[in-house]
């Protein structure tokens, strides 16, 4: 019990300690953005939910020099990682698809409460974008997790790495926190086009600390 109010006190620092790992790194390798290669066909319930909601897939990149204007993470704007993680994923309650609507892909906003991985996804960028954070750097993302379990997560490219959005995790996660095999995303010039995923090599000497640092935050 006291060891649980210890940590519910030093909570708010441990947050804070996360970004200051990150950001202590200095600019990272190449390793730790995930490398696309060939286009390939997006998700199915992706494109019925572009088809619904063009608005949400309409934004065209191809001139906004993508590569100089890669978002700087800093201590600011890594709380909006952290407070948009906490904010959507403690709204919606995890329900799958079949459960929900009754068929296995519906790609939505959320509704009534409830939302599957690709719509915290979607959420989570809209809510980003709504405090300014550029489209072309909030890249809808499909992996298999350690369970091979198919899975959607939102990548967020900054200039420390690629930074995951996932509704399986308490806090936003380096790229190479996770043991998932990465397939596809969206091209970050045209949202609609999705290109194929590299696999991600080893992580690098600070992961360690973060990954202890994170369990600390996350654990109840």
């Amino acid at each position: 019990m006291q060891q649980k109010a210890l940590r519910s006190i030093f909570r708010p620092c441990l947050k804070s300690a996360l970004v200051i790992v990150l950001v202590s790194i200095g600019k990272p390798a190449a390793a730790n953005w995930l490398e696309t290669s060939t286009a390939v066909v997006p998700p199915v319930g992706f494109i019925k939910f572009c088809v619904e909601n063009m608005e949400q897939c309409s934004q065209t990149m191809a001139s906004s020099g993508y590569v100089k204007d890669v978002p700087i993470l800093t201590e600011k704007s890594w709380q909006d990682l952290v407070t948009v993680q906490e904010e959507v994923n403690s709204a919606y309650l995890q329900v799958n698809d079949i459960i929900s609507v009754g068929i296995r892909e519906d790609w939505s906003l959320g509704r009534d409460g409830r939302a599957d991985c690709e719509d915290f996804s979607l959420i989570k960028r809209q809510a980003l974008i709504d405090k300014g954070w550029p489209a072309h750097a909030l890249l809808l993302t499909t992996a298999f997790t350690e369970r091979n379990e198919y899975h959607v997560v939102l990548t967020v490219v900054t200039d420390r790495g690629d930074v995951i959005l996932d509704n399986r995790w308490a806090t936003p996660r380096p790229v190479e926190s996770l043991d998932y095999k990465w397939v596809a995303r969206q091209d970050p010039k045209n949202p609609m086009r999705w290109l194929r995923l590299s696999a991600l090599i080893a992580p690098e000497q600070p992961l360690a600390l973060y990954q202890q640092v994170a369990a600390l935050v996350e654990h109840d």
